[in-house]
């Protein structure tokens, strides 16, 4: 990642009243499953790693990107919990008999398993629609330039740093 100047202006809103710096996540390259499915969690991978650069925020604009963060992981983890109980409790009554209850067992906690992965994956795409619904991806770093929504802040950044900003075509 290369060094860059940042102006004293919040990246979000552009507030001069920056109180803290948001650590911002971006793959860069192509979309990679393993990757959009691990750094959800906080996990990392050894052979993908993540390009992260700091940015100003203000206060209201901190705690409302903390409070959207923390929103979307538990909407994730309830919908995983939800779905993996509700498909191993279904398969649990239906599916297992006296006759092979250790294979039924095993196969519940299999079904269980899965239905999890999915509530998870359903519920990272509905974390997204709700981040991008309230602006929590406000700038982005494609690997060579960087891109801030707010005008105001890009602006000022691309003074600071004209090699990273793209300029607009005439």
């Amino acid at each position: 990642m290369l060094p860059y100047k940042s102006p004293e202006l919040c990246a979000r809103c552009g507030s001069p009243n920056v109180a803290a710096v948001w650590r911002t996540n971006q793959q860069t390259g192509q979309f990679n499953l393993l990757f959009f499915l691990t750094t959800w969690f906080d996990i990392h991978t050894p052979r993908i790693v993540p390009s992260t650069f700091d940015v100003p925020v203000c206060g209201t604009c901190g705690a409302q990107l903390v409070k959207i963060h923390q929103a979307t992981k538990g909407i994730t983890i309830f919908l995983a919990a939800l779905l993996g109980m509700l498909l191993g409790l279904v398969f649990l009554v239906k599916g297992v008999h006296a006759d092979n209850l250790l294979i039924g067992i095993l196969l519940m906690l299999w079904v269980t398993l899965f239905g999890a992965i999915l509530g998870a994956v359903g519920g990272i795409v509905l974390g997204l629609i709700i981040q991008e619904a309230l602006n929590y991806e406000f700038c982005s770093y494609d690997g060579q330039y960087y891109h801030f929504n707010n005008k105001k802040f890009r602006r000022e950044f691309s003074i600071l740093n004209p090699s990273l900003v793209k300029m607009k075509k005439q």
